[in-house]
């Protein structure tokens, strides 16, 4: 949508409600004559529709990132099982590794690495805290009246539908 063409719009209904204070006063009126000058309806329907069009790729997308994601897991769980395969098989034949026609396999040796086995016996220092604000649990303590420090209720406000 031109930029223009809203601000253009935007400009004339702020006119026309300034010429005439009685568009103040009746909705119907004044939507008649803010469509009769200026192109209100045509701008709107266009908006609309490009919101729409814009929330059904969004949610396109969404489906097809969560349908990738189950095809990497898929896959991440299909390497683990052959990697196993081999490894497995490696063992069997009491082999380091083996060379083929392409491709060429072999244990490696991996660096120590920290495994945790009881992260509450860890000492203090050792660990991270993440602290997250429970909303919905402040929500309904401010709904009860209770004063929580840091926080209040929002005064709502206004969503736009389009359908």
């Amino acid at each position: 949508m031109n930029p223009a063409q809203i601000t253009a719009c935007k400009a004339k209904i702020a006119a026309l409600v300034e010429a005439h204070p009685a568009l103040a006063d009746d909705e119907d009126f004044r939507r008649d004559v803010i469509e009769g000058e200026t192109e209100f309806d045509y701008i709107m329907a266009r908006l609309a529709k490009e919101a729409l069009a814009a929330k059904s790729e969004r949610e396109g997308l969404k489906a097809f990132r969560d349908e990738i994601g189950e095809k990497i897991d898929r896959k991440a769980e299909r390497e683990a099982a052959l990697r196993k395969t081999i490894a497995d098989l490696l063992d069997v034949a009491e082999l380091p590794g083996v060379k083929c026609r392409s491709v060429s396999v072999k244990f490696a040796p991996v660096a120590p690495s920290v495994v945790v086995t009881d992260e509450a016996a860890l000492p203090a220092e050792f660990t991270r805290v993440t602290t997250v604000p429970d909303k919905a649990k402040i929500k309904d303590a401010l709904q009860s009246g209770v004063v929580v420090p840091g926080a209040q209720m929002s005064n709502g406000g206004r969503a736009l539908r389009i359908a």
